[in-house]
């Protein structure tokens, strides 16, 4: 049995494979080009010039407090991370 996305009522595992494909997407994509598709990000790592930052942060799903890292590495995105906030215990 697959537990059910409360957004939009599909699996799960679904949700999963489209978020990996896209992270899988995104590798290997310029910064402009990133940019064009996505939008600035909402924060980056670095000085503070999206364009010259080597790791740019884009909101997932704000009721999970998830977002996308992506790291570059000389304009390139070469990897992908999904971050979240830390639970409180």
């Amino acid at each position: 049995m697959f537990a059910l996305n409360r957004r939009d009522g599909r699996p799960k595992v679904d949700r999963a494979a489209r978020l990996a494909s896209f992270r899988q997407a995104i590798v290997g994509a310029d910064k402009r080009t990133l940019a064009a598709a996505l939008g600035q990000p909402r924060a980056t790592t670095g000085v503070g010039d999206y364009l010259r930052d080597d790791t740019w942060y884009y909101l997932l799903d704000p009721d999970e407090q998830t977002a996308l890292a992506v790291s570059f590495a000389e304009g390139i995105a070469r990897q992908t991370q999904v971050v979240g906030m830390p639970t409180r215990r």
